[in-house]
Order: structure tokens, then sequence, then C-alpha cells
């Protein structure tokens, strides 16, 4: 008998894991079983599992695919899931590609973003003019929104003796920023700093106060 094990990924991890209580809940069903789940927001949804099924790799025999057929308050769904990180075939390339995001913070903080699939080309040269230890790039055009520019950012700062202390305390503060003044709840704040607060460290020279902010780009609302 197969079984599903619905469960978040974000929130469970990341910069604020253990702090923040799961956007959506884990439920383990069997195949053909229904269950009553409550999710976040108090409202209840059935769930019942019809099918799993998964594509596997025939050289390894890892799972690359695996789907679910559910029907969710009568209204069925498949969700799919794939693995995109295989390892490096040639020995000594010393290359690898991260997984792709149609937005992301700096920072990343809940552990995703908006994760997309996309198709990369890249052309590799080798220069041995260069000593390098870790990795470097160069970036090529602006940053920033040009309006996000336009309408400027909100930032909250953490303070405190380790960068990563210092680095939640920021999140947590824009947290209750968002709460506060754009009505979010404190799942979707977080969600929404992990795509679009960008996290820098705005000081380390007053030892032991470093100092971490998170910048909210003020575009994202109609008002401040």
């Amino acid at each position: 008998m197969k079984a599903l094990n619905i469960a978040v990924l974000y929130l469970l991890f990341g910069a604020l894991a253990g702090a923040q209580q799961p956007l959506f809940r884990t439920v383990d069903i069997d195949t053909g079983a229904t269950e009553s789940v409550q999710l976040s927001n108090g409202k209840r949804a059935t769930v019942k599992l019809l099918s799993t099924s998964e594509m596997r790799d025939k050289a390894r025999s890892a799972i690359r695919e695996a789907r679910a057929e559910v029907e969710i308050d009568g209204s069925r769904a498949t969700l799919s899931c794939g693995n995109y990180r295989l390892p490096v075939e040639v020995g000594g390339a010393l290359f690898g590609v991260g997984d792709t995001h149609a937005a992301q913070g700096d920072g990343e903080v809940c552990g995703t973003a908006i994760e997309a699939a996309m198709t990369v080309s890249l052309r590799l040269s080798v220069r041995r003019d260069l000593a390098i230890d870790t990795p470097e790039f160069d970036v090529t055009r602006p940053l920033e929104r040009p309006s996000a520019a336009a309408a400027g950012y909100h930032a909250a700062t953490g303070i405190g003796p380790d960068l990563m202390g210092a680095a939640r305390q920021s999140v947590e503060r824009m947290i209750v920023h968002l709460v506060d003044r754009h009505g979010l709840s404190s799942e979707q704040a977080y969600v929404l700093c992990s795509v679009a607060v960008d996290l820098r460290i705005s000081e380390i020279v007053d030892a032991p106060n470093w100092v971490v902010s998170a910048f909210l780009p003020r575009d994202l609302f109609a008002a401040p």
C-alpha cells in the first residue's frame, strides 16, 4: 500500500526554523484513504489520496520524479516533485549550477523562494591568469529594480555579537512590521521575506555589535 506524506519544506527550516508555525500541515495518507486536515488559517480541508507513481533513473535506480493524484474538497489535483541536483559526472570539473528562481531575496531566509524550472546556457573558459580561492563574479547590470529604487525601502535591523543571530533578529522585526503595517499573517510575512527582502551586513566595525539589516522594497505595496 502506497502512502503519501504531504509536508511543507519552507517554514520548517531557514532563518527562523522552529520559531514560526508551518504554513501548511503534514499528514500521512494511504492510497484510497481520506483525511480531514486543519490548515494554518483555522479552516479544514478534506484530502483523499487517489494514486501515486514514480519514475526512476535507470543508471542509479534513484527516484527522479514522483507524482500523487489527490482530491482536495472534491477537486482533483496532481502533486509532483523531481530531483534536479545531479552529481557531477566528469572528474575534476569543479563546476556546478544551483537551482533557479523566478524571484528570491538575498538570504532566502525561510529556505525557499519562488522555485522555477529554467533552461540555462553557459560558456566556460579556463582563466590561467587568475588565482582565486573562493567563487567571485562580475555583475554587468544594476541589481536594483527601477521601481524599487524610486519607491525606497523599509529596513529592520538586528544587532548582536553573532551575525546569524543578528540576521534572525532583523527578519523577526521585519515580520512584525509586515504584520502590523500591512496586515499579513506571520506565516505570509516570513514567506515574503524569503522572496523579496534582502539581507545586508551593515557593519562589523563596532565589535561585538554586528548589524544586519533586512531591506523591504516599498514598491511591493500600493501605499507605504
